[in-house]
């Protein structure tokens, strides 16, 4: 039994999606002449310490070049795209579902004719990955029993062959004994969001600038006085100022995030004659692995090379690295707070889950002065839909951002440091 036919009061539009996160590129839905927002990025609220919930949100969307955000206040916020359609002032139709229908519950319904709105909630919050819209049925049925056989339900709509508790059910008939209390609204004021998509935190940049450099200078004329005076007393040497931290000089995370994925996305990959195997970024560098496919080194210099870009092309035998600088994005300074590694690792584990991705976590270098956690997952969603988790690392160094052509699948690496206390000794 297919799912009903009776979808006259029901229509769809849409837009491109914001990081690649909607099937489709579909944001709204139509019901009863009513536009409903779907698509959007479902996240959990962290502890108070991170601010208010607002405050999250906006952090969070800030990350994730959303334009929009609403709030289920006490359980989570969604953050939305005027690209994909959604507008200020839009009701959420997962959060509307999720406020009306009580329990843990899953479902599919049908939005037009061959169109399938997929959305689940669990202990009252929408699962993230779970508002989304599917023009093919295959895709939806697969969706839906990643997830249908695997917890317990109160409720499940879907068509009857799906699954042996579903029921049928219409959205009008659903949504018709209440009205909307989950809207979206504007990041900002002026609903801007910077090219790299965190406005917010090269806004604190700015601000805080003048400050920290001020600041640091108190601090090291603190430090010589001190060294000094000890000197005087003991009669013995100062210890040697502590080297330069690995991130000095270092492109900042979330920039080089967004740069590498640009770079990657607008790399030329159609080569006649050659295979494209892998587009990578690292160090601020595209590059192309290519495979020889019949044609020469000439036919690559041929297809790319145009006024004023002519990158660097290496031979080797029948494979070739063809690569190019992308502009520099911001570098860390050198007088920054980190975060502690123990602290940051229940961070990602617990966010990654809640995304369900896996993550790779592992110990990279400690000195006595700092101290690397090297993290490394894969996705077939752009990068930068994480960009919102990764935000909230003080300091994270992008080694690699790399994109498999055969699968079109992403992999990302890179490092995590903590300054560690000075050490508390003199020297004789």
């Amino acid at each position: 039994m297919s799912i009903g036919d009776d979808t006259k009061d029901i229509h769809l539009s849409g837009g491109v999606g914001f990081d690649g996160f909607v099937d489709d590129g579909l944001g709204t839905i139509g019901i009863g002449g009513k536009a409903f927002a779907i698509g959007l990025q479902w996240r959990g609220f962290e502890d108070p310490t991170k601010g208010k919930p607002v405050e999250q949100a906006r952090r969070a969307a800030t990350g994730a070049r959303a334009d929009l955000f609403c709030l289920r206040h006490g359980v989570q916020f969604g953050l939305g795209s005027k690209g994909m359609d959604h507008r200020p002032g839009m009701a959420s139709l997962a959060a509307f579902l999720a406020d009306t229908i009580d329990g843990n519950w899953i479902g599919v319904f049908k939005v037009n004719e061959g169109g399938l709105y997929y959305v689940a909630a669990k202990d009252g919050a929408v699962l993230p990955g779970c508002d989304r819209f599917f023009n093919d049925e295959e895709a939806a049925l697969a969706a839906f029993s990643d997830l249908a056989f695997v917890y317990e339900w109160n409720h499940i709509f879907a068509p009857e062959e799906w699954h042996e508790d579903a029921q049928e059910a219409k959205l009008e008939e659903i949504l018709r004994a209440r009205k909307p209390a989950t809207k979206l609204r504007s990041v900002s004021s002026t609903g801007k969001i910077t090219k790299y998509g965190i406005a917010g935190l090269v806004v604190l940049g700015l601000g805080l600038g003048y400050q920290q450099y001020q600041d640091y200078l108190a601090e090291q004329a603190a430090v010589q006085a001190a060294i000094l005076a000890a000197q005087s007393l003991t009669g013995r040497k100062p210890p040697p100022p502590p080297p330069p931290m690995p991130w000095e000089g270092v492109a900042q995370g979330i920039p080089a995030l967004f740069a590498c994925v640009d770079g990657i996305l607008d790399a030329e990959i159609v080569i006649p004659g050659w295979k494209t195997e892998t587009v990578s970024c690292h160090n601020e560098e595209v590059s192309l692995s290519l495979v020889r496919d019949g044609g020469t080194v000439n036919w690559i210099a041929d297809t790319l090379n145009r006024d004023g870009f002519r990158p660097s092309i290496n031979p080797n035998g029948d494979s070739a690295v063809v690569s190019w600088k992308l502009e520099k994005a911001p570098e860390y300074p050198k007088n920054l707070e980190t975060d502690s590694l123990r602290k940051i690792r229940r961070y990602l584990y617990s966010h990654f889950e809640e995304l369900f991705h896996g993550i790779a976590l592992s110990n990279g270098t400690r000195t006595e002065y700092y101290d690397t956690l090297n993290f490394a997952f894969s996705t077939s969603y752009y990068p930068t839909e994480f960009a919102g988790v990764l935000a909230e690392i003080p300091v994270f160094e992008l080694s690699k951002v790399e994109l498999d052509i055969m699968d079109m699948s992403w992999k990302i690496e890179g490092k995590i440091y903590e300054q560690l206390p000075l050490p508390q000794k003199i020297n004789g």
